[in-house]
């Protein structure tokens, strides 16, 4: 279309062709490449610890199966194989773990258009439960001088017998 006839139409055709770049410029956009502008964009609220945890999470888990596709191609079905690739080494926590940061890194690209939904939305009903946490049973406050005198008891007798 000519700009003689956007013009005619109403239409910006400055507007027009800044929006066709961003919309080039979004179909390319890979999940590698937002996951690094969503880092950044979190790294002052986060410990550099954290930063190196959640890194390391991506670079080995995610990214070598989803990293190089185009942001807007990727589906929840792509999203749930690579996840049971994780969940496959029995790593059902973190696989539930990384499904929250690619949640995460899909709504980042949301409000600006990059993304158009979110693929890691509804795969929990999808993906192994990890076991329930069993936490050991609460010894109260009375009990403990008699908890830490058979412990250390118990302790002494294991040390007589290495």
């Amino acid at each position: 279309m000519v700009v003689k006839e956007r013009v005619a139409q109403g239409t910006d055709p400055i507007a027009y062709r800044k929006e066709a770049k961003f919309q080039i410029a979004a179909d390319r956009m890979t999940f590698a490449m937002l996951t690094r502008e969503w880092i950044e964009a979190r790294r002052p609220d986060w410990s550099p610890r954290y930063v190196r945890l959640i890194e390391g999470r991506l670079k080995s888990d995610i990214l070598p199966i989803i990293g190089d596709k185009p942001v807007r191609s990727i589906l929840p079905r792509t999203m749930l194989k690579a996840l049971r690739l994780i969940d496959a080494r029995g790593s059902y926590e973190m696989a539930h773990s990384i499904k929250n940061h690619c949640s995460e890194i899909f709504r980042f690209g949301i409000p600006d258009g990059r993304c158009e939904s979110a693929p890691c939305r509804d795969l929990s009903a999808a993906m192994i439960k990890p076991a329930p946490v069993r936490h050991r049973a609460k010894v109260e406050i009375k009990d403990l001088p008699e908890f830490f005198a058979r412990l250390n008891s118990s302790s002494r007798a294991a040390s007589r017998t290495s």
